[in-house]
């Protein structure tokens, strides 16, 4: 396999799709709502990372908490929508930043974003919303655009 084929977004995009299709699938058989940490063995972080606090960080943090974004595309299908709305949502919000670990204390201190967005956001917001709660500004990383 040549896997130069793909580029990250490409990469990035095609795994949003098969988790788009898991959580699709096991909500159509009805056993359970699957795992938080699916998508971390299936989204490189590469393909996802955004940027970092300092050049100290080393604590990775899902910018958009995973469980949010399960439960939220449950949500998504139980309104009706789309196998390309909850993948394009992924694509969107699947984000991965390097903050320091006082930082990651310091977020997970505040009541509601351990696990979820502030009160407030709402989709089509800016995903980092959660680390400006936080105080935490990051330094972009180029390589790949923020969508959101």
């Amino acid at each position: 396999m040549d896997s130069n084929k793909f580029t990250h977004e490409q990469l990035k995009r095609r795994k949003c799709n098969l988790i788009a299709r898991i959580i699709y699938e096991v909500l159509e058989e009805g056993i359970y709502a699957p795992h938080t940490r699916i998508p971390e063995m299936i989204i490189w972080d590469a393909w996802a990372m955004i940027g970092r606090s300092s050049k100290q960080s080393t604590y990775r943090e899902h910018v958009v908490p995973l469980a949010f974004l399960r439960n939220t595309s449950i949500e998504m299908y139980k309104a009706g929508k789309t196998l390309n709305d909850v993948e394009q949502f992924w694509f969107d919000h699947y984000l991965i930043a390097l903050i320091t670990n006082k930082e990651a204390d310091r977020l997970n201190a505040i009541k509601g974003l351990k696990t979820g967005m502030p009160k407030a956001w709402k989709m089509g917001d800016d995903p980092r919303e959660r680390l400006w709660k936080a105080e935490i500004v990051l330094i972009s990383n180029n390589s790949i655009k923020l969508t959101g």
